[in-house]
C-alpha cells in the first residue's frame, strides 16, 4: 500500500512538471527521472519540486532568536515583537516574555550524553570524564553511569538565566538578548547580626545574577558559648565572635576535683599517659588507662610543657564524657577521640594551632564545638559522624577547610565562616542534612567537589565573585 501511495504522488509531481516547466527539452521515447540535493530533475535538469526524503528524521531542537525586536523561531520571523528589557520565564513548558506565551516550546526532559569522552548535559560538557563504553542515564535526578550513581545532579524542568546579557536555558546561551534594565526577579539570604558584625540580607537576581545588599542592622549583643573554659583557678564563658566574658568565677570543688558550677575536672586526672620528646623539650599525651569520665590534661610533665595530644591518645574511649585540653597543648593528633561517643564537651584552648585528621571523628554525642582563633586549618574528617554536632564556631585564623572535615554532621543547623578561610574541600559538609543557609565569604577562592551534597534543608547559599573553581 505504500509504495502504491508512493508511485501516486511520484506520477501527480510528474503531471504538475509537464504542466508547469518549459525549461525541459523531451525526447517522447526517452524521460529519464532522477532526484538531485533533494528536487526532482527530468532528463538531467533539476525542477523546482522538492523530493521530500522517505526516511524519518530525528527531531531537532528549536533555534530561537530575535531580528528587529520580533521572536524568530527556526529562521522563521514570528509576528511576537518583543523589546530589550523584556523578562522571560517558562510557563507549562513554553517561552514567556513579558507574561505572553510564545509558541517557543522548550522541553523538560533532561538529555544526558557523552562529548569527547565526557558527559554531557542538555549539550553542555560536563567535567565527568567517562571512557567509550559507559551507559549514561539520570536515576532520581542523578547522573548515573554504568549504574553507579554519580553526585552530579540535573533538573527535570528548564532553568532560565542570563549570560552576558542573553537568554540562556539550562546554561545554553541563546541568541535573544537582554538589555537595559532588567525586571529583576531576587532571592533573598539572611545573614544573622553578631557582637562584631551586623546584619544584612543578599539579594541576587535570578536573570541577570545582580547583588544587592540591603536591611542592614547593628551588631547585636555577645553570644556566649553553652560551655566553660577554664583554668585551674577560674571558670568562665567566652563570646563565640569577640573576647568578651562573662560569669567568671572561682571553683567549687567536690571530692573528686571536679567543678560543682562549671562541672570539668580543675586537676590533672589519673590514667593519663605521658611520654617525653626525643629531645626531652615537651611532654605529650600517649594514651589513657583511668576510669574517670571527666578528664584533665595536665599543662606540665616532668617539669616541661604538655604539647601535643599524640595520635590515637583516647581512640574508643567510649565512657569518656568531656575533656579539658590544657593550655600548652599545641596539637591534636590523628584519631585523637576517635570513636569517644559518650563525649558531650571538649575545651579546646587558644593555644591549639592544629587539629588532627579524623581527630573527634565518631565522637556521636558531641553537640557544639568552638575552634580556636590560633587553628590554621581544620585536617580531613576531623568531625566526620558527629551527628549530634548542632553549631560549629570556626576561629579567625583558620585558612582551610578540610575533605570531609564535618562529613555526615547530620544535626548541624549553622556555622560561621570566618573572612580567613580560603578553599572549602571536598564533602566538607556532606550529608549536613539539617543546615539551612550558608555565607560563604569574600575570602574563598575554591570549593570542592560534593562540599554541600545532601544538604537537603539548604535553601539558599551565597558564593561570591571571589570563587574561580567549585
Amino acid at each position: 500500500m505504500r509504495k502504491l501511495i508512493t508511485l501516486t504522488l511520484l506520477i501527480l509531481s510528474l503531471i504538475l512538471v509537464f504542466a508547469s516547466c518549459d525549461k525541459i527539452t523531451q525526447d517522447d521515447s526517452v524521460i529519464l527521472v532522477t532526484v538531485e540535493d533533494g528536487y526532482l530533475a527530468i532528463n538531467g535538469v533539476k525542477t523546482e519540486h522538492k523530493v521530500e526524503s522517505s526516511e524519518k528524521e530525528e527531531p531537532k531542537e528549536d533555534a530561537v532568536t530575535v531580528e528587529d525586536g520580533y521572536l524568530v523561531v527556526n529562521g522563521k520571523k514570528t509576528e511576537y515583537k518583543v523589546d530589550t528589557a523584556a523578562v522571560v520565564e517558562v510557563v507549562d513548558g513554553y517561552l514567556v516574555v513579558d507574561g505572553k506565551k510564545t509558541e517557543y516550546e522548550v522541553k523538560t526532559d533532561t538529555v544526558v550524553s557523552v562529548i569527547d569522552g565526557y558527559i554531557a548535559v542538555n549539550g553542555i560538557k560536563t567535567e565527568y570524564a567517562v571512557d567509550t563504553a559507559v551507559v549514561v542515564e539520570v536515576v532520581d535526578g542523578y547522573v548515573t553511569v554504568n549504574g553507579e550513581k554519580t553526585e552530579y545532579k540535573v533538573y527535570s524542568e528548564p532553568v532560565i538565566s542570563v549570560i552576558d546579557g542573553y537568554i540562556a536555558v539550562n546554561g545554553v546561551k541563546t541568541e535573544y538578548q537582554i538589555a537595559g534594565d532588567c525586571e529583576h526577579i531576587w532571592t533573598t539570604v539572611t545573614t544573622e547580626p553578631t557582637c562584631s558584625k551586623g546584619g544584612y540580607d543578599t539579594m541576587t537576581c535570578k536573570l541577570c545574577d545582580k547583588v544587592v545588599k540591603t536591611n542592614e542592622t547593628e551588631p547585636t549583643d555577645h553570644i556566649y558559648a553553652t560551655s566553660y573554659t577554664i583554668d585551674n583557678d577560674y571558670h568562665w564563658l567566652k563570646c563565640n565572635y569577640c573576647d568578651s566574658t562573662k560569669d567568671k568565677d572561682l571553683h567549687t570543688l567536690d571530692n573528686e576535683g571536679v567543678c560543682t558550677v562549671c562541672e570539668l575536672p580543675v586537676s590533672s586526672t589519673p590514667g593519663i599517659i605521658y611520654d617525653l620528646s626525643d629531645d626531652k623539650s615537651y611532654a605529650m599525651v600517649v594514651g589513657y588507662t583511668g576510669t574517670a569520665a571527666k578528664v584533665k590534661i595536665a599543662e606540665e610533665y616532668n617539669g616541661v610543657p604538655v604539647k601535643s595530644i599524640y595520635n590515637n591518645a583516647f581512640e574508643y574511649c567510649s565512657s569518656l564524657t568531656s575533656v579539658v585540653i590544657g593550655n600548652s597543648v599545641t596539637s591534636i593528633g590523628y584519631k585523637a577521640f576517635w570513636g569517644c561517643s559518650s563525649l558531650t564537651s571538649a575545651v579546646i584552648p587558644d593555644s591549639v594551632t592544629s587539629i588532627g585528621r579524623e581527630a573527634f571523628s565518631g565522637c556521636d554525642s558531641l553537640t557544639s564545638v568552638v575552634i580556636p582563633d590560633n587553628v590554621t586549618s581544620i585536617n580531613r574528617y576531623a568531625f566526620y559522624d558527629c551527628d549530634s554536632l548542632t553549631s560549629v564556631v570556626i576561629g579567625n585564623s583558620v585558612t582551610s577547610i578540610g575533605e570531609g572535615a564535618f562529613y555526615n554532621c547530620s544535626s548541624l543547623t549553622s556555622v560561621a565562616i570566618p573572612d580567613s578561610v580560603t578553599s572549602i574541600g571536598s564533602a566538607a559538609f556532606y550529608y549536613c542534612s539539617s543546615l539551612a543557609s550558608v555565607v560563604i565569604p569574600d575570602s574563598v577562592t575554591s570549593i570542592g567537589d560534593a562540599a554541600f551534597y545532601n544538604c537537603y534543608s539548604l535553601a539558599s547559599v551565597v558564593i561570591p565573585d571571589s570563587v574561580t573553581s567549585i
